[in-house]
């Protein structure tokens, strides 16, 4: 993959449905997640970055855009969590945060959606490479 095929573009214009306000708005909701779970700034951060490569290389719909934030976050807690201090997520605990909005079989659908298209490359060393 060519250098410049790994950076995360300024995406927000191919979205039809998402804007910055919402991706914003997604963010503030994923930090007070983050913070109710006790998960590690790093996992925020690689969600974020999960998020936007994502939303770089694929249009969703706005009913699908919190599904992506909150999966996003548990991918990034099963490969940050579970190595430093023993935590072991479990789906249902994330989608639980949507209120409803999505069930347990949305969330892995959506999680293979979102590492299938980063092509399973998650750590931000795999991404910007040597």
């Amino acid at each position: 993959m060519a250098k410049n095929e790994r950076k995360t573009s300024d995406y927000i214009h191919l979205q039809p449905e998402v804007t910055k306000r919402s991706r914003m708005m997604l963010i503030d909701w994923l930090i007070e997640v983050q913070d109710d779970l006790k998960l590690t700034d790093k996992t925020l951060y690689l969600a974020i970055n999960i998020i936007d490569r994502f939303l770089a290389a694929e249009t969703i719909t706005i009913d699908e855009f919190q599904c992506v934030g909150i999966i996003a976050l548990f991918i990034a807690s099963k490969y940050q969590e579970t190595n430093c201090r023993g935590f072991r997520p479990d789906v249902n605990e994330f989608v639980d945060y949507c209120d409803g909005a999505y069930e347990r079989q949305d969330g892995l659908a959506m999680e293979i959606r979102i590492l299938n298209r980063l092509g399973w490359r998650l750590s931000t060393s795999e991404i910007n490479g040597p």
